[in-house]
């Protein structure tokens, strides 16, 4: 059915975009029950939606082959190339075929609700098609926080921490810079489940449109639709993967776009982001494949497994039955010669010979007692290609680019108990390739072999062919570390700091031909962030012990922790996220302070006030203080002041937090009335 052109200057879509998992449907589905249409050929509902997913299935599989047809997927975080987005939005190809399934879906709709999350990627083609219909793109971005994305996505899609994290800041990431010249909302979903429907005539007011059902008569649907029960994961704050620089600086910057979705400040943040994002995703997207692939291979064995398991149920049913039938002959037999040791008994009574030696018996069989199986170690924000086995001896092989960290982990593991293999490094380093040289090496790996059931060596990216040591070694596992491109770029350049922008060519190559070689390897390898190796030191020795087979008591974790700590102090101290604050005092019935995240003058912190440990207020913590700026901090926007009505009494506990930082701010934890001044 084609669009009435008379009135199409009022056909308007709202487009709702976020990561999947982040509260879309829930969006969604609220516009429905507001009066906006919704597509005929619905998703159904799953035991992940259990409300519905208010998207069209024609639409989906039109996105899942268009992504399919860019290289990408659904839970793909590589960029998407800007020039194959452009011409697929100038493809009639491409363009008509969506067309055709918004006519199909909404007809003549003059209000529709749109949404897959897939079009967070693919905005630029979806508003030249809407356009070319003459339909007006409404856009309303919700967004949640990526832990809980990630916990998620890793209960449904079996996805890694890590990996939920990365897809949801390219949704993000892609979804806002592409719907900037559009008129625009952005929505975060736990303030979504508190603000409808109340807040339904606000949204629509910025949007510039009118619902077709008033508010108040959706009201008590809304409320029922969206009872907290559709919030099945929320965060841990305290997880390594909340806290990552480009996750947090996104997420900050989002919720500043909820009051103003066109704020310069957290727009420009989102480009910064968005720029070293682009280039470390490309790197590590070879390695997110080789881990799908290893995913499928693992279901593959898990069904031959179920298989397997079906005819050994099968096979034992049959074997029960003949030992059934053994015992019944065994009995009938046993029978028959007692009856024949009776005869024998009588006859040798009658010509009194001695009676028979009882034959000897035979003991039965024992069977070895088995161990129990090693337990997983949990996962916080490393990447693991492949299994670990529990092996008594291996061989550890620490790689990666010149300063990116193999010295310290191999530090770590000396401390650990693990020996290094220090004739082996230098006979690697001294051979040519030449058959000598090989044999050289094959020397010392023996030696190694003979002496130590566990052993380590360091060895550098590109040094020597890392798959033919692998097939040399006693059961290799690999230890690869990575760190941040520019300050990698930075401490190659030394004292000549300005050719550390010339040096990220070179880096960037390098680090796609080591994430190469590491999707042909076939062992069990571990990828580690120098950075998330700073932030949690102890984490990071655990999950490096775990991974090698290292039993190790808490003292030894923390000795061995302090082969980190003992870093660069200067560098650890810039990229751990770290506040200053300070509660002032109470005065015209508003109590005072200000926070601020250390080393970062451009972020806009919020601060949660605590009643008797309540949350009863959140503010943004940006009121400009020029004692802060006279004290040397940033432009001095820092400050945050809470309102104090009558009803917290005097001797009430009032604290004010750093969201989702566990320690309060300075000065905080005392009675309301200690703050008077």
């Amino acid at each position: 059915m084609k669009l009435d052109r008379d009135v199409a200057a009022k056909h308007k879509a709202l487009v709702v975009l976020g990561m999947h998992r982040s509260g879309t449907s829930a969006l969604a589905g609220c516009c429905a029950m507001l009066g906006a249409d919704v597509p005929g050929d619905l998703m159904p509902a799953t035991e992940w939606n259990e409300k519905g997913y208010f998207e069209s299935v024609t639409i989906r599989d039109l996105n899942d082959g268009l992504l399919e047809r860019l290289g990408s997927d659904w839970d793909d975080f590589a960029p998407l190339s800007a020039d194959a987005i452009a011409a697929a939005a100038a493809d009639e190809a491409v363009l008509g075929p969506i067309r055709e399934a918004v006519e199909a879906a909404f007809g003549a709709s003059r209000l529709f609700v749109l949404k897959d999350p897939r079009i967070c990627r693919l905005l630029p083609v979806w508003e030249a098609a809407l356009t070319g219909l003459d339909i007006d793109p409404r856009i309303l971005i919700v967004f949640r926080h990526p832990y809980e994305v990630a916990r998620s996505l890793t209960a449904r899609d079996r996805l890694s921490t890590g990996h939920g994290v990365l897809a949801w800041l390219r949704h993000v990431l892609d979804a806002e810079v592409a719907s900037r010249h559009l008129r625009r909302v952005v929505v975060e979903y736990p303030a979504l489940l508190a603000d409808l429907p109340a807040g339904a005539g606000r949204l629509a007011h910025r949007l510039g449109f009118r619902w077709p059902r008033p508010p108040a008569q959706a009201a008590a649907e809304i409320a029922e639709f969206l009872s907290r029960d559709l919030r099945h994961f929320t965060a841990d704050h305290d997880d390594p993967a909340t806290q990552s620089q480009w996750v947090l600086a996104a997420y900050e910057a989002m919720r500043a776009l909820r009051d103003d979705p066109g704020d310069p400040e957290a727009t420009a943040r989102l480009d910064e982001v968005r720029t070293v994002f682009d280039s470390w995703a490309q790197i590590f997207s070879g390695v997110r494949d080789e881990a799908r692939a290893h995913a499928e291979r693992a279901d593959a064995a898990a069904a031959d497994r179920h298989q397997l398991n079906l005819k050994l149920a099968d096979a034992e049913e049959r074997a029960a039955a003949a030992a059934a039938a053994l015992d019944r002959s065994r009995k009938v037999v046993r029978q028959a010669i007692a009856r024949i040791r009776s005869d024998l008994d009588d006859l040798h009574g009658a010509l009194d010979l001695p009676a028979p030696a009882a034959a000897e018996t035979t003991a039965p069989l024992s069977r070895a007692p088995v161990g129990p199986a090693a337990k997983d170690s949990a996962d916080f924000g490393f990447l693991r290609v492949g299994d670990a086995p529990a092996a008594d001896d291996a061989t550890i092989v620490v790689t990666g680019l010149l300063g990116s960290g193999t010295s310290m982990i191999q530090q770590v593991l000396k401390a650990l108990g693990v020996v290094a293999a220090e004739d082996v490094e230098s006979a690697l380093a001294a051979a040519s390739g030449t058959a000598a040289g090989d044999a050289e090496v094959d020397r010392y790996i023996a030696a190694a072999n003979a002496a130590q059931p566990l052993w380590c060596i360091r060895l550098p990216a590109g040094g020597h062919d890392l798959e033919a040591l692998c097939r040399s070694l006693r059961n290799p596992r690999v230890i690869v570390t990575f760190r941040d491109i520019v300050a990698n770029a930075l401490n190659a350049a030394g004292a000549e700091r300005d050719k550390g922008l010339a040096a990220l060519p070179t880096l960037t190559r390098n680090y796609r031909e080591l994430a190469d070689t590491i999707a042909r390897l076939s062992v069990p390898t571990l990828l580690v962030s120098y950075e998330t190796a700073i932030l949690y030191p102890l984490d990071s020795v655990q999950e490096i012990a775990a991974f090698c087979g290292v039993t190790a008591n808490e003292e030894r974790i923390g000795q061995a922790s302090l082969a980190i700590e003992n870093g660069m102090p200067q560098y650890i101290r810039a990229i751990r996220l770290e506040y200053d604050g300070f509660l002032d005092g109470l005065s015209d019935g508003q109590l005072h302070g200000w926070a601020k995240l250390r080393h970062w003058d451009d972020i806009r912190v919020e601060v949660d006030l605590e009643v008797d440990g309540r949350v009863v207020q959140t503010r943004q913590a940006n009121l400009f203080r020029p004692d802060l700026r006279d004290a040397g901090y940033g432009d001095g926007h820092y400050g945050f002041a809470f309102d104090i009505g009558d009803d917290v009494l005097p001797d009430s506990i009032v604290t004010v937090r750093v969201r989702n930082v566990l320690s309060p701010v300075n000065n905080s934890g005392r009675r309301l009335q200690e703050y008077a001044r």
